[in-house]
């Protein structure tokens, strides 16, 4: 373990990867989503089947889900 719980930082972080992505393995992807589950303390990791080094509609839904409720929303100005 990098660092205690008390000292995870505090940066929310969305991370996905596409299972049968070519350019940058799955099992990449699964290392550095254990490396950052100790390093932060709000992380999201989500893999999708049959997708490569792409985005797909499933995961900019849960990217916009993830702003919305990491990120404060601007006050009028």
């Amino acid at each position: 373990v990098l660092f205690r719980s008390a000292e995870k930082l505090a940066t929310p972080v969305f991370h996905c990867h596409g299972e049968d992505d070519q350019l940058i393995s799955i099992e990449r992807g699964r290392r550095t989503s254990e490396a950052l589950t100790t390093l932060v303390q709000q992380y999201e990791f989500h893999t999708f089947p049959y997708m490569g080094h792409e985005a797909n509609q499933e995961e900019l839904d849960l990217l916009q889900e993830f702003i919305a409720k990491n990120l404060p929303p601007i006050a009028n100005v």
